[in-house]
């Protein structure tokens, strides 16, 4: 497991984002996913079913820098609301890959 605060960012948020409303909703959907590879702090971002359009779990150094990607982000996609929430704590984070290679076991 890589730890994040080695390298130098220990804050870790999820972001709910909402694409706003434009005549071609799926270009906007897919600016908000062109935006989100462009970001290496992204660590992965999910299309959702329901009131939000994306959830993107991020990594920051502070969280001054949190604000500046959640600023990249709305200024270069056409978002029209987003919910940011900070991890205090977290219990149980493994790569996807380790998990799978040991339920199988």
């Amino acid at each position: 497991m890589v730890d994040a605060e080695k390298l130098g960012k220990p804050i870790l948020a999820f972001i709910r984002l909402i694409v706003g409303a434009t005549p071609d909703f799926s270009k906007s959907k897919q600016n908000v996913a062109d935006v989100c590879a462009e970001e290496s702090d992204v660590l992965e971002w999910c299309s959702l079913a329901g009131e939000d359009d994306y959830l993107l779990k991020v990594r920051a150094a502070n969280t001054r820098d949190l604000e500046r990607l959640i600023e990249r982000i709305r200024s270069k996609a056409q978002i029209s609301n987003s919910i940011s929430n900070i991890v205090l704590s977290s219990y149980k984070e493994f790569p996807i890959l380790q998990t799978l290679t040991n339920s199988s076991k």
